[in-house]
C-alpha cells in the first residue's frame, strides 16, 4: 500500500458512546466478526492514508485492539483526556499531522463507508482546490444528525441539538467524513467556542467559518446507507443487516447459493467457493474457510473452521477450530473441535464429538462415538465407542467382518 503524502487521516474515536447502551464502547462492539472501529480504518487504509486515531475512553482496549486487525497502514494515537467536542479532537492530533497538506476527518463509527467513497471526496477536493470538503446524505428521519444549510449566508453545518424548528425539517444531513486545508484547519481550530448546548467544541462549525470567509466549500452526495453512523443499539442491528447483505451479494456473485439469506450469520473475513449451498440459519464465523461444491446444511455452525472441497456438512453440526477435507460426510449432530484434522473421504454419523482427533483417509465413525486425542489410520471404522482415545492402527481395531461404505451411512 503507497500511502499518499499529502493526506492525513484523523479518525475520532473518543467519544463514551452514552447513547449506545452497550456493554462495551460501541467502536469494540463485534460487528460481522470484527469490530466496528476495524471497518472505517479499514477503508481509509485502501484509500492509502496514513490514520491518527484520537481516543479517550477505553483508549488501551481500543489500541489492543487495532493491534489484532492487522492493517497495513501506518497507524498513530492522540489522546483526548476530556470529552470536549469534535473540534477539540482533531486539536488533539496536530502534532501528528507532519508533512500532510490535507487532513481527512472521520467519525469513528462509520463502518459502512467505502475506500470509493474516500477517494473520490479527495479527488473532488483536490480538483476544485476546496478549502473544505464533506459528505452528505440525504434520509428520510434524519434524527440525531447534523442538517447541513444552504442559504444566503452559505453552506452550514447545525447540530441537531441547536437546529430550529424548520431547520430540523431539512432532509440533507452531515454524514461525519470530512477534508480540512491544513492550513485552513491550522487558523481555525483555535478560534472555536463551545458557545452552544452541548457546551462543545464543534468540528461541524468550521464549515460555515469557511463558507462565510468565502474559501471554497464543496460537498460530495453519497447514499445513507454508505454512510449511515452508529449510536444506539438500532442503528447498530440496521448497519448490521446492511453489511451482512453486502457480504451475501459478494458471494452470490461468486457463484455461491443461499437457502435463505435473511437467516443466516456471516462474518466479514469468512471464504466459499463457487456452488457451494449454505442452508437456512447457519453460522459462518470469523476464520471460516468453506470450499467449492460443498453443502452446509442448516443450524450448523463453523468458528474458524476449515470445510473441503465436495464436503457435506449436515444440519446442526458445530465445526470449531478444526479441518474437514475434501469428499467428507459430516453429521447430522456432530461436534468437532480443539484443532481436529478430518482428511478426505472421512464419514461421519451423527451424534458423535471429536476433540483434538486425526481421522486418516476414508475413516468412518458409526453413531454415538465420543474420541478425544485420537489419531485414526486411514480407512478404518469406529463403531459406537464412547471415550476412546489414543491411537487406532488398523482397521480392525473397532469393526467386524464387514466394513459399511460412505452410501450405506
Amino acid at each position: 500500500m503507497i500511502l499518499d503524502p499529502i493526506f492525513l487521516a484523523v479518525v475520532i474515536a473518543a467519544g463514551r458512546s452514552s447513547r449506545f447502551k452497550g456493554p462495551t464502547n460501541k467502536l469494540l462492539a463485534p460487528l460481522c466478526g470484527r469490530p466496528l472501529l476495524y471497518y472505517p480504518l479499514r477503508a481509509l487504509t485502501q484509500a492509502g492514508l496514513a490514520v491518527n486515531i484520537v481516543v479517550g475512553a477505553q483508549a488501551d482496549f481500543i489500541k489492543q485492539s487495532i493491534k489484532e486487525f492487522g492493517l497495513s497502514s501506518k497507524i498513530s494515537f492522540s489522546h483526548q483526556m476530556q470529552p470536549m467536542g469534535t473540534g477539540d479532537a482533531v486539536a488533539r492530533s496536530a502534532s501528528s499531522w507532519d508533512f500532510a497538506e490535507h487532513i481527512v476527518v472521520m467519525n469513528g463509527d462509520m463502518p459502512l463507508v467505502s475506500s470509493e467513497v474516500i477517494k473520490n471526496l479527495m479527488q473532488q477536493h483536490v480538483a476544485q482546490r476546496s478549502t473544505v470538503s464533506f459528505v452528505t446524505s440525504s434520509v428520510l428521519n434524519p434524527t440525531g444528525y447534523g442538517r447541513v444549510i444552504v442559504d444566503v449566508h452559505g453552506t452550514r453545518i447545525v447540530e441537531e441539538k441547536d437546529c430550529t424548528h424548520e431547520e430540523r425539517a431539512v432532509s440533507r444531513v452531515n454524514a461525519g467524513l470530512y477534508i480540512f486545508k491544513r492550513d485552513f484547519l491550522e487558523e481555525a481550530l483555535p478560534l472555536l467556542t463551545n458557545q452552544n448546548l452541548s457546551g462543545e467544541f464543534y468540528l461541524t462549525d468550521l464549515v460555515g467559518r469557511a463558507s462565510q470567509r468565502g474559501h471554497t466549500v464543496t460537498t460530495l452526495s453519497v447514499p445513507f446507507e454508505h454512510v449511515q453512523g452508529v449510536n444506539t443499539i438500532e442503528e447498530f442491528w440496521i448497519v448490521e443487516q446492511t453489511l451482512r447483505s453486502h457480504l451475501v451479494r459478494q458471494w452470490v456473485e461468486r457463484g455461491v447459493i443461499f437457502d435463505n439469506p435473511s437467516n443466516l450469520h456471516l462474518d466479514v473475513d469468512v471464504k466459499i467457493g463457487a456452488n457451494t449451498r449454505i442452508g437456512t440459519g447457519v453460522l459462518l464465523l470469523r476464520g471460516t474457510t468453506v470450499g467449492a461444491d460443498s453443502v452446509v446444511s442448516p443450524f450448523s455452525i463453523l468458528a474458524h473452521a476449515t470445510v473441503g472441497n465436495r464436503t457435506s456438512i449436515k444440519s446442526h453440526t458445530v465445526i470449531q477450530d478444526s479441518v474437514v477435507g475434501d469428499e467428507c460426510i459430516v453429521g447430522p449432530f456432530v461436534r468437532i473441535k480443539n484443532n481436529s484434522l478430518i482428511k478426505d473421504n472421512v464419514a461421519i454419523e451423527s451424534f458423535v464429538e471429536l476433540t483434538g482427533c486425526t481421522l486418516g483417509r476414508g475413516v468412518v465413525v458409526h453413531r454415538m462415538c465420543c474420541l478425544e486425542d485420537c489419531v485414526v489410520e486411514p480407512n478404518s471404522v469406529i463403531l459406537n465407542q464412547v471415550g476412546t482415545s489414543g491411537t487406532v492402527e488398523t482397521p480392525s481395531d473397532f469393526f467386524g467382518d464387514e466394513i459399511p461404505s460412505q452410501q450405506q451411512l
